[in-house]
């Protein structure tokens, strides 16, 4: 009997006859969707063999792209919004074809890119977290319009692509500048005019 926190989940099934050494084969059920650790209760003509219940550890199955999906670093959060030169940043939720989170495992290449296009190029880092998430972090320096597209293995996860919006940075006046050529025709007594850009 297989259980997980005092609750029943499925019977094994032993296969065949017993092998040559007296061993048989147990096949646990494909209706298991949920990673964890679950109990085993092995009996023997209705009596626990030794060391019954046993501990048995059922990890997630590979990444699914559509059960991935984007996140905010924190709720109520917007990541589709933000400022020309801070970094923005938002979770990627790495998860199999049942939904069980994917464990970091710096062994394995599950695929996953992240690209962002628009208006001016952009800087992305990547950083692996523990648990089934991935934080994704980027930054740019011209205002405007941007698209995120996040794969894995190529196939786009779910919710993409998405628009992200950058506002401009607050006012620098180092980084402001006026057209002053129009100085050398000044006359006496006329109102004297030029251009003034402001920047970020």
């Amino acid at each position: 009997m297989l259980f997980r926190s005092g609750i029943d989940l499925a019977t094994p099934v032993k296969e065949g006859l017993a092998n040559e050494d007296g061993t048989y084969n147990i096949l646990l059920p494909s209706s298991i969707t949920r990673s964890g650790v679950y109990g085993l209760q092995v009996f023997v003509q209705t009596k626990h063999i030794q060391a019954s219940p046993f501990n048995v550890t059922v990890g997630a199955s590979d990444v699914y792209a559509m059960s991935c999906r984007p996140l905010p670093m924190a709720v109520g959060e917007i990541y589709t919004l933000a400022t020309a030169g801070v970094t923005g940043q938002f979770l990627v939720e790495i998860r199999d074809f049942y939904g069980n989170a994917i464990a970091h495992d710096p062994r394995a290449d599950i695929g996953f890119e992240a690209t962002m296009t628009g208006v001016a190029t952009s800087r992305i880092d990547i950083i692996k977290l523990t648990q089934g998430l991935i934080e994704v972090d980027f930054t740019a320096t011209r205002d405007g319009k941007y698209q995120m597209l996040l794969t894995v293995a190529d196939i786009e996860i779910s919710g993409v692509p998405f628009d992200i919006t950058i506002m401009p940075a607050s006012f620098h006046p180092p980084g402001s500048s006026a057209g002053t050529s129009m100085f050398a025709n000044a006359v006496v007594g006329r109102d004297l005019q030029f251009d003034l850009m402001s920047a970020d």
